[in-house]
């Protein structure tokens, strides 16, 4: 099919954790996140992926995810419209860029 998959994970290296404020502020400006929910998101117990605060195998295999883990587990999270929106405008300005690229490979 001459199809060219990219996979672009630039706004990872400025985001943060996993289900973290980043992701959740991202999530907040386009309209998915139910902020009445966020005490309970922050249920490490229920819900370990967050901050991946309690997934121990891979903050015992990465140091950033062990430091992304603790500062979430010390600080929580919190819904930041201004980061979230300059990470969802960097991750689309990157989405762009990607495929300008790919086009004038052609």
């Amino acid at each position: 099919m001459g199809l060219k998959v990219v996979f672009n994970n630039k706004i990872v290296e400025i985001e943060g954790p996993h289900a973290g404020t980043g992701e959740l502020s991202m999530g907040a400006v386009m309209g998915i996140v139910d902020e009445s929910r966020l005490d309970e998101h922050c249920e490490f117990d229920n819900y370990p992926e967050v901050g991946m605060v309690g997934l121990q195998e891979a903050r015992k295999a990465n140091k950033g995810i062990n430091t992304g883990a603790c500062k979430v587990k010390e600080e929580g999270i919190c819904v930041d419209i201004k980061l979230g929106r300059v990470l969802l405008e960097t991750a689309l300005e990157d989405i762009l860029n990607n495929v300008k690229s790919l086009l004038n490979k052609e």
